[in-house]
């Protein structure tokens, strides 16, 4: 029987045979719990940053990770910053729980061994990411920081698939890119399933909000769910201007890419897009070099 918390509109998906395929708790860096633990405190209105740091102490390479962050040329500091109580504070709960999520999402592609594809990944997440965030700061139409995340893991369920499946995967990837099918339509044909329920489910055990969780399943159908969240339309329209703009592992055709259907739902002019695509590859190579 299929657990209640999956239950419309998700039954469309094939979530059964995902959850089959992976557990959730031997497939994730062994970090998974500190971070999650961690984000759940920068939400909560009762914690303290004593509380975040003694959390965020329990991982020596997560706690590096943030004061090198900290102190990085992205991030501006006018002084050094040498312990955990000051990079918290400077950073501000939002910034901390984007950096979480970036260094989880690093952590979890440095398993694929191709590191041509872990970087290809990692930039494709990241400029999704990044516009994402744009778009709905700039627009106000989601949360910022909630389309940053949903950006960042929204191919996440790929990274699963490619570490617990490396020939089926890559057969998937040949698939999409010989025949041009729909990539979600050759996961299936491959998996029976895709890398949406995989994120989805993930996006359950760890409590993320409605939000995201809808971003995860449907940003390649977010029509089905356009009357209760704008952001899976944020993350389809970031993820085929990653097509164009070569942030993917697939080979497309831009001319072929339409996201004139997003651009009028979201009210977003072409200008704008334009506006946002400006730069946008210098600031995922800075990112990149502070990441590793």
């Amino acid at each position: 029987m299929m657990d209640k918390r999956y239950v419309k509109p998700y039954v469309n998906f094939n979530l059964n045979s995902a959850k089959v395929f992976f557990s959730v708790k031997d497939d994730l860096p062994s970090n998974t719990k500190i971070l999650l633990d961690t984000m759940g405190l920068l939400k909560s209105t009762n914690s303290s940053i004593k509380d975040i740091k003694k959390k965020i102490s329990l991982d020596q390479g997560l706690t590096a990770f943030i004061l090198k962050v900290s102190n990085s040329p992205f991030y501006g500091p006018k002084q050094d910053i040498s312990t955990l109580t000051h990079a918290i504070s400077y950073l501000g709960y939002s910034n901390l729980r984007t950096i979480l999520m970036s260094y989880f999402t690093k952590n979890l592609l440095s398993k694929i061994k191709d590191k041509n594809l872990q970087i290809a990944l990692w930039k494709h997440s990241l400029f999704n990411a990044f516009i994402a965030q744009s778009i709905a700061e700039s627009k106000n139409i989601s949360d910022p920081e909630e389309a940053y995340i949903s950006g960042l893991l929204h191919d996440i369920g790929k990274i699963v698939m490619f570490k617990n499946d490396e020939n089926r995967f890559i057969s998937t990837i040949k698939l999409v890119n010989s025949k041009n099918l729909d990539p979600i339509e050759a996961e299936h044909s491959i998996f029976n399933f895709s890398h949406l329920e995989i994120g989805y489910i993930l996006s359950v055990n760890w409590n993320f909000s409605e939000n995201i969780k809808y971003a995860l399943l449907f940003h390649h159908s977010y029509e089905k769910v356009k009357n209760e969240s704008k952001l899976p339309a944020i993350i389809s329209l970031t993820n085929k201007l990653s097509y164009i703009e070569e942030f993917s592992i697939y080979k497309s055709d831009p001319k072929t890419i339409d996201y004139s259907e997003e651009l009028k739902f979201l009210d977003i002019s072409k200008t704008f897009i334009n506006e946002s695509l400006e730069d946008i590859e210098n600031t995922i190579e800075d990112y990149i070099r502070i990441y590793g």
